[in-house]
């Protein structure tokens, strides 16, 4: 019995590899017309559907595999963001945190936050856990994030061991206070331009973090 069930497994696996092939999508109505067979179009598009509902799904080997076959170099280069879209009357707020490759960030990890807007520390924090979980033994070669992702506590954790190198772009109108003196972001450089601090014998101090070396895209 668990042969002919596991024999009907990954025929249906296969048929469904072959038809991602040959439309392309991951849409399931359209999907359901590239299977071969007699059954109608409407059949395979109900047998994908009980196939999702009951089949739960691997993420984290999902991951690694995609890691393996991509042979992505280290260090790698982690990206962090959040998509909000809306379908029908319900909202699904993502964030996901993903590895760049040749100018494409691999998702690794994800959630669903159970609320609409920004991300906050904690989220962030124990997605990235989750990612050391995982993936805890690759080099890093830095974290990179748009302004949302910003926050005293956020970055002291970057800072904590293991220290994670990040480039995060921040507001204008932030400061940056070296000890001797604070100043806003806007004041410090032009619009559109990157700065470095290199100073590693000073520590700069930016949303009350001491030590933070990092790059800073002014927007």
């Amino acid at each position: 019995m668990l042969n002919l069930f596991l024999h009907a497994f990954l025929s249906f696996i296969a048929a469904f590899l072959i038809a991602l092939l040959r439309v392309k999508t991951v849409n399931l109505s359209e999907l359901a017309t590239g299977f071969s067979g007699k059954a109608q179009t409407n059949s395979h598009y109900k047998r994908l559907q009980r196939f999702f509902r009951h089949y739960e799904m691997n993420y984290a080997e999902i991951a690694q595999a995609v890691v393996g076959l991509m042979a992505i170099p280290e260090p790698w280069v982690l990206s962090i963001d959040r998509t909000e879209w809306q379908f029908g009357d319900c909202t699904f707020n993502i964030l996901m945190l993903g590895v760049v490759h040749e100018g494409v960030a691999f998702p690794l990890v994800w959630c669903l936050l159970d609320k609409p807007g920004n991300s906050n520390s904690f989220e962030r924090m124990k997605l990235f856990n989750q990612f050391l979980e995982r993936f805890g033994e690759r080099e890093v070669a830095c974290l990179v994030a748009d302004r949302e992702f910003v926050g005293k506590d956020w970055f002291g954790y970057l800072l904590s061991k293991p220290v994670t190198p990040f480039r995060i772009r921040i507001r204008e109108n932030y400061k940056l206070n070296d000890g001797r003196q604070s100043l806003k972001v806007g004041g410090c450089v032009c619009r559109s331009t990157t700065w470095t601090n290199q100073d590693s014998a000073s520590s700069t101090v930016l949303m009350g973090v001491l030590g933070v070396h990092c790059c800073l895209t002014i927007r």
